[in-house]
């Protein structure tokens, strides 16, 4: 059985578009809220959520998603990648599955120009590194060890499979409504089987995040051990 996504008048949510020529979103009931690479948000204060438009439209973007390149000396680089709207299905699956902030999908504008989504109001971290790690291992996801891939990355297993999670940069940690570290945006991508392959760390990873997953078996390689922050 096939379900159709609501349509969403944007007006009704507080949501409009400006006069002049470019048309920009505005809103006189929500607070916007500093856009990122992928969408741009809006917090209701009387409700204590925040409203997230991915722009669908030819002219914009759906933002990023991650994968594993390998370049033409034969090492893997995390790649930054634009990504469509399955990808961005199948990143807030992935990030609710896996224990991140949850995300809720609305459903779409009535012009079908944005896919609206929605999250709980998060706090600030209170102590950066603590907090990542503590949101990291509440994802289940492992970092892989080994040489450096370009950016920072966990992997954890969701949907009886691997992905890759990047970007847990100081503004995806975040603390939900019960001061609990969380994480929030990141980006997802699958993990090419020939990265799992030639990578030992990467195998290496995914074992320990199926045991993580499914045994509750918290392996010995910690999460970040070895990055240095200044990538982050």
């Amino acid at each position: 059985m096939r379900h159709k996504a609501p349509l969403v008048d944007l007006k009704k949510l507080g949501i409009f578009h400006s006069a002049d020529e470019e048309a920009f979103l505005e809103s006189d009931s929500l607070k916007a809220l500093t856009t990122g690479a992928e969408a741009a948000p809006y917090l209701d204060e009387n409700t204590g959520v925040v409203y997230k438009l991915f722009d669908l439209r030819a002219k914009g973007h759906l933002g990023v998603k991650i994968s594993l390149h390998r370049e033409s000396e034969g090492q893997f680089r995390v790649k930054h990648l634009d990504a469509t709207l399955l990808d961005t299905l199948y990143k807030i699956r992935i990030l609710n599955d896996s224990g991140a902030l949850i995300s809720e999908i609305v459903g779409l504008s009535v012009n079908a120009d944005f896919l609206i989504t929605k999250q709980p109001q998060a706090e600030p971290y209170l102590e950066f590194e603590s907090d990542r790690n503590l949101a990291i291992h509440n994802m289940r996801a492992i970092h892989p060890v080994g040489p450096s891939l370009g950016h920072p990355i966990v992997i954890t297993w969701v949907l009886e499979q691997p992905w890759i999670i990047g970007d847990l940069h100081k503004g995806n940690i975040m603390r939900d409504s019960n001061n609990m570290p969380t994480v929030i945006d990141a980006l997802t991508g699958p993990i090419p089987p020939r990265a799992t392959k030639e990578i030992p760390g990467i195998q290496h990873a995914i074992e320990d995040a199926i045991d993580f997953r499914k045994n509750n078996l918290l392996p010995f390689r910690k999460a970040f051990d070895d990055v240095d922050d200044s990538q982050l």
